[in-house]
């Protein structure tokens, strides 16, 4: 129990660096979102290509005798 406190803790702490730019938390918390979004935008693509890739197949297959 004592460790979801610490969490909660930590978290709020967080919070509240970010909504009083103690230690440069904008900043950070700006960086990291910048990063989680580049992320995405990679996983998209990679998901993007795998899809395209599995239809190409299944077409290949309805195609094939």
């Amino acid at each position: 129990m004592s460790k979801v406190i610490l969490v909660i803790l930590l978290i709020g702490f967080m919070a509240l660096a970010i909504m009083f730019d103690w230690f440069d938390g904008r900043d950070l918390a700006q960086t990291a979102l910048n990063a989680l979004q580049k992320g995405v935008i990679a996983l998209e693509e990679t998901g993007d290509a795998v899809t395209g890739a599995v239809e190409q197949v299944q077409q290949q297959q309805k195609e094939a005798p």
